[in-house]
């Protein structure tokens, strides 16, 4: 008797594990809107300094602005930063970047955060190499609000500084 329980208790665990859904593993949104005000700016003003902003920070060839139209204020475009994990891989790490300006605030949003690796310290560019995949991984996540968050802090004191007209 105990033998036919004990084989009806494992038989409904190992059932269950396999039933079961898996979870993703991507708990929180992939992005983030933080909205910047008290700028004391117009929007012309602000959408001066944000074009501004993003050709002295966007550095890579592949960080650039897609669209812009200053009457609507509006301003999107693509952010990519380097990254690499402790298993030596190396890579990017690209996301949308939407600013919407208004007088006197903005409305930064960073969502869609894809990586591409470029192969890794022990193989170079002939090992894990692939195209850009959604970031599915919540610490790799984690690292891509801290850069976004840094991103718009930068912006913030850009934003922030007076503009020295004479040269």
């Amino acid at each position: 008797m105990k033998k036919i329980l004990l084989v009806l208790v494992i038989g409904i665990l190992a059932t269950s594990c396999f039933t079961k859904n898996k979870i993703p593993e991507v708990q929180e949104e992939p992005q983030i809107e933080i909205i910047i005000d008290s700028l004391g700016l117009t929007k012309d003003e602000i959408y001066s300094k944000v074009n501004s902003w993003f050709v002295e920070n966007f550095n890579s060839a592949e960080s650039v602005i897609e669209y812009q139209d200053k009457d609507a204020g509006r301003i999107m475009g693509k952010y990519v930063y380097d990254y690499s994990t402790g298993m030596g891989y190396k890579g990017w790490v690209r996301q949308t970047i939407v600013i919407d300006m208004k007088d006197n605030k903005i409305r930064v949003s960073i969502k869609d955060p894809y990586y591409r690796t470029n192969g890794n310290a022990m193989w170079g560019s002939n090992g894990a190499v692939r195209e850009y995949t959604p970031v599915t991984d919540n610490d790799d996540l984690k690292e891509a609000k801290e850069k976004w968050n840094i991103l718009v802090l930068s912006l913030k004191d850009y934003l922030k500084q007076k503009i020295n007209n004479n040269w």
